[in-house]
C-alpha cells in the first residue's frame, strides 16, 4: 500500500459491535474531520473514475454521498442519490437489498437515469455487497448499464468483490481492511 492510500486506513478506526454485536464498524467519519485526507480519497477516486466511461454517478445515503458528490462536481457529471424510501418526492423505483446486519431499501427518480446510460457507483465500503448488488438490480430495472464500482474500503474476506464478479459488475476499492 502506497504511503498516500496508508494514511487513509490509518485515518479509519474499527469500532467493535456497532450497530449490533459481532459486527466490526469501519469508521470513515474521522476522514471527514481531516480535509487533507478527504481531499486525498476523492483525488483518488477521480483518478480512477477518468479510465472509465460513464454519462452519471450513483451513490447510495448517506455515506456514498461523502465521495460522489465531489468526485461528481469534480468531473462534472450528474449525482444521482440513492435515498432511503420516502425521501424523494417524484416518481421513484425502489429496490430493498441485504446488508450484513439486516435490510435496507433504497430508490432513486425513475426519470434520472435514462435507458442506455452508463452508470457509476460510488460507496464508501465493500462489506458483502448488498447494497451494490441492489443498486446495480435498480440500475438495471431502468434498462441502463453499470460500468462499475469504486469504494474507499473494501472488507475482502466477506466476499462482496466476489458477489459483484458474479453478477458482472466490476468494481475498485482504495483499500482493503480485515472485516473481522
Amino acid at each position: 500500500m502506497n504511503k498516500t492510500l496508508q494514511i487513509i486506513a490509518n485515518n479509519i478506526p474499527n469500532i467493535p459491535n456497532f450497530p449490533k454485536k459481532g459486527i466490526q464498524f469501519k469508521d470513515l467519519t474521522k476522514i471527514l474531520l481531516k480535509p487533507e485526507v478527504w481531499n486525498s480519497v476523492t483525488q483518488n477516486i477521480i483518478k480512477i473514475a477518468k479510465k472509465m466511461k460513464f454519462d452519471v454517478i450513483l451513490a447510495p445515503e448517506a455515506r456514498g454521498f461523502w465521495f460522489a458528490i465531489p468526485v461528481a462536481n469534480a468531473l462534472h457529471k450528474p449525482f444521482i442519490p440513492a435515498r432511503k424510501t420516502g425521501k424523494l418526492p417524484r416518481p421513484t423505483i425502489k429496490v430493498m437489498n441485504r446488508i450484513e446486519y439486516g435490510t435496507v431499501k433504497f430508490e432513486v427518480h425513475k426519470q434520472d437515469i435514462k435507458p442506455r446510460s452508463r452508470v457509476l457507483i460510488i460507496d464508501d465500503l465493500l462489506a458483502t455487497g448488498g447494497t451494490i448488488v441492489g443498486l446495480t438490480e435498480l440500475v438495471r430495472k431502468l434498462k441502463a448499464i453499470v460500468v462499475g464500482v469504486i469504494t474507499v474500503v473494501e472488507l475482502p474476506e466477506l466476499n462482496g468483490i466476489k458477489i459483484l464478479a458474479k453478477k458482472n459488475v466490476p468494481c475498485t476499492a482504495l483499500i482493503q481492511l480485515p472485516g473481522k
